[in-house]
């Protein structure tokens, strides 16, 4: 008896020097303690009274991987020495972390005003941290929010960034994807012109630098997804004729630009347009007094607008008059 109790005080408690968490699950930290052959390592739940044992192991370190997907949850930890059959004492307090599963990255697409990155949110957490990285440069704090996604709005132009995120509360943060989400920022371009024409749509919008194409996306009234309509190189210009609309449906209209490993982030609202069809001239006439013109109705016009334009091949064609019938006489030729 007497060796054994001059043994056991021989054991002496560990240190508990850190717990964090890791993509695994919660990572312990501990002093090594002299004579010591082996450490056993114990947690406990919030609300629980007692010490559930987890493992032993001879380094001074553990990872408890059985609450890896417990996100959100309490725990406390501890850890005894071990020198052959004795046990040192224990650090009755422990300590706490409240568990934090990694963000899972969604994407990082390039948006009208710079990169947006977006990421899966995380049980638990208070917020997120997201930080910023080059092919030349290491990782770079950028900032926190406490939604699931940010916009970099200090990206510039034709070069790619790589993106990652930690969830952080209180008790601490939870580890970041080394590899991240990768994008090089290429402007959105807007839309700057809608209209119907003989036809189908005619479609232009802004070019932008670094694009190697532009995506033509297109929904109809009612519809919730995005369709590619096009795809067009951008030496090709930036216009195109949708020729597959139907009279009377509203069409909503998205442009992105892109080259051959990244693509700009599409609108969710789009630019919307009702397709009317050009009515067909049905026939032209010298009357008395001038010259009529008669085409056939349009089932959803509520009124039509007649252009002309003189007969030099430079000339321009102008809006002359609008009438809500199908007729209509123009007095003022020579």
């Amino acid at each position: 008896d007497m060796a054994q109790t001059a043994l056991i005080k021989c054991v002496a408690t560990p240190k508990l020097t850190g717990v964090s968490n890791a993509t695994n699950g919660i990572y312990i930290k501990w002093n090594a303690v002299t004579g010591a052959t082996g450490y056993r390592v114990y947690r406990r739940g919030a609300g629980q009274s007692t010490w559930t044992y987890l493992g032993t192991t001879t380094n001074c370190y553990y990872t408890d991987t059985g609450v890896k997907n417990a996100s959100g949850n309490y725990y406390r930890y501890t850890v005894r020495a071990v020198s052959y059959n004795v046990f040192s004492g224990f650090d009755a307090n422990g300590l706490y972390i409240k568990r934090l599963a990694n963000p899972t990255l969604k994407s990082a697409t390039s948006a009208k005003a710079g990169i947006t990155v977006k990421w899966n949110g995380v049980t638990g957490a208070q917020g997120y941290y997201v930080y910023r990285k080059t092919a030349n440069s290491s990782w770079q704090y950028m900032g926190y929010v406490t939604g699931t996604s940010y916009l970099d709005k200090s990206a510039v132009k034709g070069v790619t960034y790589t993106y990652t995120v930690r969830a952080f509360n209180n008790y601490g943060l939870s580890l970041a994807d080394a590899i991240g989400v990768s994008c090089k920022f290429i402007q959105k371009p807007a839309i700057t012109s809608l209209k119907n024409a003989v036809g189908g749509v005619d479609i232009a919008w802004e070019a932008t630098d670094g694009a190697d194409y532009y995506f033509v996306y297109r929904r109809a009234e009612g519809e919730t997804q995005w369709k590619q309509i096009t795809k067009k190189s951008a030496s090709s210009g930036t216009n195109y004729k949708d020729s597959s609309v139907v009279d009377g449906v509203t069409y909503y209209y998205d442009i992105n630009s892109a080259t051959d490993s990244f693509e700009s982030a599409s609108s969710p609202a789009g630019e919307s347009i009702t397709y009317i069809s050009t009515p067909g001239i049905s026939k032209v006439s010298n009357v008395q007094g001038g010259i009529e013109i008669t085409w056939s109705a349009h089932p959803q016009a509520t009124h039509y607008v007649i252009y002309r334009k003189a007969r030099s091949v430079d000339a321009e064609l102008l809006e002359y008059a609008e009438v809500t019938g199908t007729k209509f006489v123009d007095t003022n030729v020579v």
